[in-house]
């Protein structure tokens, strides 16, 4: 699995932070939180911290993250 590769070889650039939002994401998505809002406004606000944030879709579906 990409976690797996990801953590026996990490990242050494500013991806790094990403590939850990993205992994947080997974987990949430593993526990089925992203079946309730406040699981959705959780993705959404790991989303925005990433390196390309929001896209503007994103932005106007969710305008309080």
């Amino acid at each position: 699995m990409i976690i797996d590769h990801f953590h026996n070889y990490p990242l050494i650039s500013l991806k790094s932070v990403d590939f850990l939002i993205f992994k947080n994401v997974f987990e949430l998505i593993k526990r089925g939180e992203h079946l309730h809002l406040m699981g959705i406004q959780n993705i959404v606000a790991l989303k925005a911290n990433q390196n390309r944030g929001l896209s503007n879709l994103l932005k106007i579906a969710f305008p309080n993250v």
